[in-house]
């Protein structure tokens, strides 16, 4: 539905830069198990080898706190919809939320409306995406493809039932 989009807009917006010294963002896609989650954000951190035998989660810990620092994690449904790694997910981003660091932010990508628990998500949150209206995706096709749509373009928009992701990528093709 285009939840990748958004958040990587949203961690290069020019406030959130501002605001954050390090912006991380780690897909979950391909990552089954807690352990390859912390690997693949002990790599973005540039945590050494040794410093992951023995502490690797108290080492992404201690990385995430070294300046203000914002992490996403993209598509974590991956491992969040496994009923025997939901506990150990949800544990590790309750220390996450818990770091006494004002200056730390966790962004979540997921389908679905259920979110983990024991995290201190601000509030208001966030509404799931919707689809997009019929004129507004008319609206993204014409702005990416800086053309007109025609009957033959509407009627493939229509058919794309207003998911934003497809309607980028296809008005992307189109524009090529």
């Amino acid at each position: 539905m285009g939840k990748t989009t958004l958040a990587l807009s949203f961690l290069h917006q020019q406030t959130i830069s501002t605001r954050y010294t390090y912006q991380y963002f780690v897909s979950c896609e391909g990552k089954f198990t807690v352990d390859q989650l912390l690997w693949a954000i002990a790599d973005i951190l540039h945590i050494s080898p040794d410093q992951r035998q023995n502490h690797l989660e108290g080492s992404i810990l201690v990385g995430l706190q070294k300046d203000s620092t914002i992490l996403c994690l993209d598509n974590l449904e991956t491992i969040w919809e496994s009923s025997s790694t939901r506990q150990d997910i949800e544990d590790f981003l309750s220390k996450i939320s818990n770091i006494k660091c004002p200056d730390i932010g966790l962004v979540v990508t997921l389908r679905g409306t259920q979110r983990p628990n024991k995290i201190d998500w601000s509030y208001p949150l966030l509404e799931a995406l919707s689809p997009l209206e019929f004129p507004q995706a008319v609206q993204v096709v014409e702005e990416i493809v800086n053309n007109t749509a025609n009957e033959a373009l509407k009627k493939l928009i229509w058919i794309m039932e207003g998911i934003p992701l497809a309607i980028t990528l296809i008005s992307h093709l189109i524009r090529v």
